[in-house]
């Protein structure tokens, strides 16, 4: 499953540690942390997160310009783009990857880059029988509801520009 890199879009921090395990494994040779918050610094992951051969310092880049999923696209096709990367490990839950991987691929097609999803499952999420728990049923609807605005966003709107 090696890429040139690797992208963690931010939201849970089961992400974070999915990315980084993956580049101490070497399945990557840089990670891109997108949609961090602007007050978050590499010292604050640090305390937060167990990094036994020390990549926050010197293979980890902190992407503060992304709000949502389309600026997480474009923030990893600027980042891409500037490095040179054609495939890229995407690490994201579960229930966000067809969305993310939709505008990622809009955002990254000029550049002919490859992903390799890395779907992650929050502690709080069940997706097994989905439809029993009012909180992942309310979760994965949302979640399915952004991703037809995406598709007819891309699809439709974009071919009648």
């Amino acid at each position: 499953m090696a890429a040139d890199a690797i992208v963690v879009l931010t939201g849970g921090e089961e992400r974070l540690e999915a990315g980084l395990a993956l580049l101490n494994k070497g399945q990557g040779e840089r990670l891109l942390i997108s949609g961090v918050y602007e007050t978050t610094t590499r010292r604050h992951l640090q305390n937060r997160l167990t990094d036994p051969d020390q990549k926050l310092d010197c293979c980890v880049d902190l992407g503060h310009s992304a709000h949502n999923t389309v600026g997480n696209a474009r923030e990893t096709a600027d980042w891409a783009a500037a490095h040179g990367y054609k495939t890229l490990i995407v690490v994201t839950a579960s229930y966000h990857m067809p969305r993310s991987l939709l505008e990622m691929r809009a955002a990254l097609n000029e550049h002919g880059v490859s992903l390799v999803p890395y779907p992650v499952l929050g502690e709080h999420v069940r997706l097994d029988h989905w439809y029993l728990y009012p909180g992942t049923a309310r979760l994965v609807a949302g979640e399915y509801t952004k991703y037809l605005v995406s598709l007819f966003r891309l699809r439709v709107l974009s071919a009648r520009i």
